[in-house]
This record gives C-alpha cells, sequence and structure tokens, in this order.
C-alpha cells in the first residue's frame, strides 16, 4: 500500500462483531444429541464421512478442537445458515485502490496463517475436528459499485442517501454464513464509491480470529500490498 493510501484509511461503521456465547443448558443437551446422532451415522452407514487421513491430500492430519473453539463450533451447528459469529470490520480508503494488488495481499496473509484456511468437521468417530485444508488458496474477493450522485453537485441528502446504500451493503455482506467444513473462513468485499474512494470490507468467522489478532492481520494484509 502506498503512503497515500496508508494515510487515507479510514475506519468505517460496520456491524459489530459479537463475542462467542456461552451454551446453554437446553442448546448443550440437544448439541450432545446431534452429536450422538452423528456418530451412529459414521459408524453403521456405509460410506463414514472422513474429515482427512491416508486418501485424503486436501488436508492435515485433524487435530482436537480448543474448548473455545468447541463451542463456536457446536453454536454454529445449532444455528445453521446464521451468521451470528461472523466477524467484520471495514476499512476506508480515500484514494485509488488497485484490487488485484489487495488480492495479493489478502492470498499472501491467507497463506502466512493457517488458522484461515482451517476447516471444521466430524471425524469417523463423530467427534469434531480441525484441518488444514490445503486446497483453499486464495480469499474470495467481491466488487461492488454503490451508485451515488454526480459528486460535483451533490449535495447533503446525497450525502445521506450514499450512507444508507453504503450501510446496506456492509450488513448484507457481512450476514452472508460460512461453510466452516469446506470454505475459506475469510472473504473480502470492496464498495467502490468513486474511482478514489472505496471501503474494504473484512469478515472473518469468529472461530479463526479474536480482537487481538485483528490488527497482525491488517499489517499482513496491507504489508503485501
Amino acid at each position: 500500500m502506498s503512503d497515500a493510501d496508508s494515510s487515507c484509511a479510514e475506519s468505517s461503521p460496520t456491524p459489530a462483531a459479537r463475542a462467542p456465547r456461552v451454551l446453554t443448558s437446553t442448546q448443550r443437551a440437544m448439541l450432545a444429541q446431534r452429536l450422538a446422532a452423528a456418530r451412529t451415522a459414521t459408524t453403521s452407514g456405509p460410506t463414514p464421512r472422513r474429515a482427512s487421513g491416508p486418501g485424503n491430500d486436501r488436508a492435515s492430519d485433524p487435530v482436537a478442537l480448543s474448548s473455545t473453539q468447541e463451542q463456536i463450533w457446536l453454536a454454529d451447528r445449532l444455528a445453521t445458515g446464521a451468521a451470528a459469529y461472523n466477524a467484520p470490520e471495514a476499512i476506508r480508503f480515500r484514494g485509488p485502490l488497485d484490487i488485484a494488488l489487495l488480492q495479493r495481499g489478502l492470498d499472501a496473509a491467507l497463506l502466512r496463517h493457517d488458522i484461515l484456511r482451517t476447516n471444521y468437521a466430524l471425524d469417523n468417530d463423530g467427534i469434531p475436528r480441525q484441518f488444514l485444508n490445503r486446497t483453499i488458496t486464495s480469499v474470495p474477493l467481491e466488487v461492488i459499485e454503490l451508485v451515488v450522485a454526480n459528486r460535483q453537485t451533490h449535495h447533503a441528502d446525497d450525502d445521506a442517501s450514499e450512507h444508507v446504500g453504503l450501510d446496506a451493503i456492509l450488513r448484507t455482506a457481512a450476514a452472508v454464513p460460512f461453510d466452516l467444513e469446506h470454505g475459506c473462513v475469510m472473504r473480502a468485499t470492496v464498495v467502490r464509491i468513486a474511482p478514489d474512494d472505496h471501503v474494504v470490507l473484512l469478515v472473518i468467522h469468529h472461530i479463526a480470529i479474536d480482537g487481538w489478532s485483528r490488527a497482525p492481520l491488517w499489517r499482513d494484509i496491507t504489508a503485501a500490498y
């Protein structure tokens, strides 16, 4: 990233990241039933699902989840299709933005941090495990054009409309759920407001990041950029 770009980056309001919630006794009981059913299916079914192992060169050997990861994973399984554990953050860039270079920076950060290429699935015994998915080599990146009034003639109402439109786009992008079993747990969206004005939204599943990890990750992305 050029000096001009980095000096013009600023935080932009986005949906707040949610801290992991503690499961209730009822939720734990429901999940215990699901895991028991999954174990039965993997042992009695004709083709048990494999998280990784011999013959599956996409993945590393599976390892156990941490207690925090297991709680997040279980809660995510309860809320299939929801985005309660998406952690979004947006940065606004005043100045030209090279999308190809941004993609390169994102991919470099992805390959640097294995946790961003880690998937989560039940092993043959019905136990949740994590494994490095080596087929994930690029961060999904979408570019969205935000149509606003002519900037040479715009007025206060136009600014308000722009804010509403931008907020709607960011909220929609942040709410798309992740596929923890097969997909990348990080994605990016660029909203182009003008040729010299962009918002970059980075969304990561909370199972792969916490508040302390954000600053180093952004540094890795911008360093590669």
